[in-house]
Parts: structure tokens; sequence; C-alpha cells
């Protein structure tokens, strides 16, 4: 296997209780990896807190905005996957696999969130359509818009 491709996303979508910012959608000839994960509050500092999570998703749920995924590499082909960005809302949610927590962050928002992958301990994408993973706020005492930055390999 040669060096993977390294391809870049976003969204961003007020916080509360159980809200997507971002999705990274797989498909079945490729198995993605999530290898960085950012995010942060641009609003006015208040002390509020936010607890997140990268959680397993059977659907893709309907985003507000679709996000042309961007390669590190302008060489590299168009990324194979799909990410879905901004508010998801209500019924727009993702489909959520029951207790597939692979991350959990309790995060201040006058804080900013980096966290990044061992090299080989990426969190990966099963090969089958639809399936992917969510960046979600679980809950939180407050409601500014926080912004997520991904970063997968393919």
């Amino acid at each position: 296997m040669g060096v993977p491709r390294v391809y870049t996303g976003y969204g961003a979508a007020a916080v509360g209780t159980n809200l997507t910012l971002v999705t990274l959608i797989g498909a079945t000839n490729i198995r993605p990896g999530l290898s960085y994960l950012s995010i942060g509050c641009s609003a006015a500092p208040v002390d509020a807190a936010t607890k997140f999570r990268v959680l397993r998703c059977t659907t893709t749920g309907t985003p507000s905005a679709s996000v042309t995924p961007q390669a590190n590499d302008p060489g590299d082909p168009a990324s194979l996957c799909t990410v879905g960005g901004g508010a998801f809302g209500g019924a727009n949610e993702p489909t959520y696999t029951a207790a597939a927590i692979n991350r959990t962050w309790n995060l201040n928002q006058r804080n900013t969130l980096q966290w990044g992958a061992y090299p080989g301990r990426e969190i990966m994408v099963p090969a089958t359509a639809n399936n992917g993973l969510g960046i979600r706020s679980i809950a939180s005492t407050g409601s500014a818009e926080h912004e997520a930055m991904i970063e997968w390999i393919e």
C-alpha cells in the first residue's frame, strides 16, 4: 500500500442537545480513516460547556450544506467520501449506532480542541454505503455556533 491520500472538510452549527456539526461518509469502495479533528467557537467568549462525541452513523442525514472535500495534495484525485456540514436539525440528523462512541470530549467555549490519531490508529469507516462518522454535540450549557474541521485518509 502506498502513501494514503489526505483530505479535509468542515462543518458548523449551533451546539445543543444531540446536534451534528459535520459528517464523514464513506463509500463501498473505500475505507476512510478519521485522522484529525479540531473544534472551536468564534462567538464572543462566555463560560459555556459542551460535550462532543465522534459517533458511528448508518445514514447520511440531511445537512444544511454539502462540503466539497479538499485534497491536501492538489495532485490527488477527488475524494470518494462525502462530507455533510452545517445544521442538520431534528429529523434531518443522521441515524447513529447505539453505544458506538469512538471519542468524547467536554469542551469550554473559550477553548479549542485539537485531536490527532497516531499513524495507523485512525478511526476507520466501513466500506458500506451511507455509513460513516458524525461529530455531534451531546449536551451544552450554551448555544453558540461551533466549527469542526476534519481530516481523513483514503
